[in-house]
């Protein structure tokens, strides 16, 4: 069975781990959002996590709200 299993699957592929280290903290995008640069001169910007999610939020409940006052009993 195991020679079997051997052919069909073909040999185990080793995967490699990359570590790389980078001084300092990292960056906190939750909070602050992130603006870096990029090699070819861009820029990467994105706003605050915390502010997409609350928007998101905010903009279910308005949702919900509308979808109820449209019912009648």
């Amino acid at each position: 069975m195991l020679g079997l299993r051997e052919v069909l699957e073909g040999p185990k592929k080793e995967q490699i781990v990359i570590q790389a280290e980078a001084p300092g903290e990292p960056p906190d995008i939750d909070r602050r959002g992130l603006e870096a640069e990029l090699d070819d001169g861009r820029m990467a910007v994105g706003p605050p996590l915390d502010d997409l999610k609350d928007k998101a939020k905010a903009t279910r409940r308005s949702r919900r709200v509308t979808r109820r006052s449209g019912r009648r009993p």
